[in-house]
């Protein structure tokens, strides 16, 4: 019996043994698995926003490398369009989001973030830590939860990269991707968005976080005419910017990228198709184009023709971008005037009296009533670029006489609810004491005031007699222009440009209790640029 028990004992622990071993081999396996299905963590993606880079220099060798960008963007550059006109040319890099609050914590609080749009495609590469590669997945954004989670090794430690040509029907090939040191993306001439990230994962769910990030510059470009310059942009052709290339490849493991096929003509800038009279400000669409960090360029204009003057081959030099930032270049032109008349001692400021049953001001030593019209004659002999009227203050209406031919049909009212309606408003549909469509509201135009160099009220007669008017929406703001409404409209009338003929400008205003107009008037000729 003592025999046959120990046998027994024997047996069991020999296969207690076995099945020890056999739980150890199997683990093993599970471990060197290849298929995927086995393993224990999974990865499932959230791809937020895509980005410009974050234009906060960080380290002195970027600083170096930015030092002509820097400088550039501190300060406005003037140079010269034609013997008349200058041009001033300002280069910004979009300023960084301020609100995003849906954008994770683990972003750079300064970068430039863009939605995409639905149904963008991208591709995720997964490498181990060794730099091999695992496995792949395409998603199209705004449908990740519809993807099967990734299932990798829980506590191993994973490469990921994410990129995109921001298109919703394909992604570049990835050439000789089974190593992370060799991966590529070879020749891209369109947009390219990239997105790389060592994680360890746990066992269970894993969110990962892509911010797919561009990597070749945008330029967004504005042409404008001051308000003191008349006339219409009523051509613009062959826009580009010298010299860029055709195509980048970029290196998956270190995000370098190497430049192919230098473009001599360039990229080009496209801008709206401009018709009828013409435009005073255009807006190109945002220009990707491909360059390498050292590189200053060249914006080239085939034709421009503004206020009826033509210019060819016009070139502004010396920009510098760097890749992967979004830029806003402005351009502005002015013209060169001098004063030859003027209204230097327009300072009307008076407040409501009453005489008997009569309200009204006085001026002068006399009594002006209600409803009653005041008025100051200016001459402008020899302008042959116009008059310009910039007032800093009014209370709250003005018209004005040209040649005998009154400025529009009815005085220009910019106060709700006075003796008159009000009938100048912003061209954005915006209202003096009401909406603004930028957001908020717009105070009375009693309640602002400007200066001469910031004017509050801005009005300009061309040459041939057109009529712009602008206005601020708040106390020494930027200009926007205003528009006639309801009843009242501009006149036509004839603008004397000869230097032996006179221009006689009487400037109106109906006495509506307090009353107030102060401002500079002169006829404008147009003489070199210094």
């Amino acid at each position: 019996m003592k025999n046959k028990i120990t046998y027994k004992h024997h047996t069991l622990k020999h296969s207690l043994m076995l099945f020890t071993l056999l739980l150890f081999t199997l683990a093993c396996q599970k471990k060197s698995e290849p298929g995927l299905q086995s393993l224990d963590a999974e990865i499932k993606i959230s791809l937020t926003s895509m980005e410009f880079e974050d234009p906060t220099i960080t380290s002195e060798t970027e600083q170096q490398s930015n030092s002509t960008l820097n400088a550039f963007n501190n300060r406005n550059r003037r140079m010269a369009f034609s013997k008349g006109r200058t041009v001033d040319v300002s280069l910004t890099v979009e300023e960084p989001s301020k609100s995003n609050n849906n954008i994770s914590k683990g972003l750079k609080a300064g970068a430039v973030r863009k939605t995409l749009a639905p149904g963008i495609l991208y591709g995720l590469l997964v490498y181990d830590n060794n730099g091999n590669y695992v496995t792949e997945k395409q998603y199209n954004y705004g449908t990740e939860s519809t993807v099967a989670a990734i299932p990798l090794d829980g506590g191993s430690t994973y490469t990921f990269i994410a990129y995109s040509i921001n298109n919703t029907s394909n992604l570049p090939s990835i050439i000789n991707k089974q190593q992370l040191s060799t991966a590529s993306i070879e020749n891209i001439g369109t947009e390219l968005m990239y997105f790389k990230t060592s994680k360890k994962v746990v066992t269970g769910i894993n969110l990962l976080n892509v911010i797919l990030k561009h990597q070749f510059s945008v330029v967004t470009t504005t042409l404008t005419l001051d308000p003191n310059l008349t006339g219409y942009i009523t051509k613009l052709d062959q826009a580009s910017l010298n010299p860029t290339y055709s195509t980048a490849s970029l290196k998956l493991s270190d995000n370098s990228l190497k430049y192919n096929n230098l473009k001599t003509t360039g990229t080009t800038i496209t801008f709206p198709q401009i018709t009828g009279q013409g435009v005073r400000t255009i807006t190109s669409s945002p220009t990707f184009f491909i360059s390498p960090q050292n590189n200053i360029g060249t914006l080239d204009f085939g034709t421009i023709t503004i206020d009826d003057e033509i210019k060819t081959k016009f070139k502004i030099p010396d920009i510098k971008f760097t890749p992967g930032l979004r830029y806003s270049l402005n351009i502005k032109f002015q013209t060169c005037t001098q004063d030859v008349s003027g209204a230097d001692g327009m300072n009307w400021y008076f407040e409501k009296v009453t005489q008997g049953t009569e309200t009204g001001i006085i001026k002068d030593g006399v009594f002006y009533k209600r409803g009653s019209t005041i008025e100051m004659p200016i001459t402008a002999p020899g302008a042959d670029y116009g008059f310009v009227f910039d007032i800093s203050q009014i209370d709250n209406a003005f018209n004005m006489e040209l040649n005998g031919v009154k400025l529009a049909k009815e005085e220009l009212q910019f106060e709700r609810g006075a003796s008159t309606a009000q009938n100048v408003r912003f061209k954005d549909q915006s209202y003096y004491q009401g909406v603004n469509t930028e957001g908020g509201t717009i105070p009375a135009i009693f309640n602002m005031i400007g200066t001469q160099q910031i004017p509050l009220i801005k009005l300009v007669i061309s040459k041939t007699g057109e009529v712009k008017l602008y206005g601020a929406k708040k106390s020494n703001g930027p200009l926007y222009e205003l528009e006639l409404f309801g009843t009242n409209s501009f006149n036509k009338f004839k603008w004397n440009t000869s230097a032996q003929g006179t221009n006689n400008v009487k400037i109106t205003q109906i006495v509506d209790e307090r009353t107030i107009l102060i401002g500079y008037g002169s006829g404008k000729k147009k003489i070199a640029c210094q």
